[in-house]
């Protein structure tokens, strides 16, 4: 059925709209084929397609596509879509390896997104720094080295509204200052690290000592077998604290898509976990979240 026909419909038209729309929010894979239907339906269910889009440069990894996406390739044609459409549309926005230009205007356009991945150190320009510091997230997934390459990073928008930090891969050089940053975003409540090097262990306490509004302290780690009170003493402590939450890392791609289309994701897991914790549904000393990968 061609988009460009008028189909009737025997239904009221707001009762159409909210079908369509329903639709398109629980299945966004579908929203193509729902707007060959028709105009009007085009028109309603357009938004939804870009609710969940990845900028995605060549050297990325096909299987992480999926949903809608734009590769470098494309980037300058998909540059001239009205920037309203992507104001109004985009809420998670994943940014993986962008070394090109285009990028930046798209990046800003999608400045409503409340969820973003942003992978970009793999050649970063100027300006796609700058792009992603003026967007004001509530969820942002990233490498810190990325965002301590921004001047003045406490007074840009990115930081003003964040309640989830994901930091990715740290550098032992770069503590200190991680620690500053984080204690001084008063809106975070759930904060997650991606660390190898057991010394970061010895930060965690603090952080949690400190902030008043952290709910979640995340841990990831790829050593098989984590890291554990035997070798680890500094876990004596963190391992009384239900706040705190250990388990290995998973495929982002993944993980983060389905968050952001089910809303169940590696935090939603670590806060029923947490719950369990506090009800006495598991142990209060447990402190390790063991899934299958």
């Amino acid at each position: 059925m061609s988009g460009s026909q008028s189909v009737p419909s025997s239904l009221p038209l707001e009762l159409e709209r909210e079908i369509f729309e329903q639709a398109a929010y629980t299945d966004p894979l579908s929203v193509p084929k729902l707007m060959l239907v028709a105009w009007r339906v085009k028109i309603w269910v357009e938004p939804f397609l870009y609710r969940i889009l990845m900028l995605v440069g060549s050297a990325s990894d096909p299987k992480e596509k999926g949903y809608p996406f734009i590769d470098d390739h494309h980037l300058t044609r998909a540059s001239s879509m009205p920037p309203d459409v992507l104001k109004t549309s985009v809420r998670n926005l994943w940014l993986d390896w962008l070394p090109h230009d285009a990028a930046e205007s798209f990046i800003s356009a999608a400045s409503q997104a409340q969820n973003v991945w942003a992978t970009i150190q793999f050649g970063p320009t100027d300006s796609l720094l700058h792009a992603i510091g003026s967007l004001s997230p509530k969820r942002l997934h990233t490498h810190f080295d990325d965002l301590l390459a921004l001047d003045d990073l406490l007074t840009l928008p990115v930081l003003s509204r964040l309640t989830h930090l994901e930091i990715f891969d740290t550098s032992s050089d770069n503590h200190a200052e991680i620690w500053r940053i984080i204690a001084q975003i008063r809106t975070l409540s759930h904060l997650a690290f991606h660390e190898d090097d057991s010394n970061f262990l010895n930060l965690c306490p603090g952080l949690l000592g400190t902030s008043t509004a952290l709910r979640v302290l995340v841990y990831k780690t790829s050593r098989s077998g984590l890291f554990s009170v035997e070798f680890f003493p500094v876990l004596r402590d963190l391992h009384e604290d239900w706040r705190f939450v250990q388990m290995t890392r998973e495929y982002g791609s993944r993980d983060w898509r389905m968050g952001a289309l089910t809303g169940v994701d590696f935090w939603s897991r670590a806060e029923e976990f947490i719950a369990k914790r506090k009800s006495g549904e598991i142990d209060r000393l447990r402190y390790i979240i063991e899934e299958v990968q």
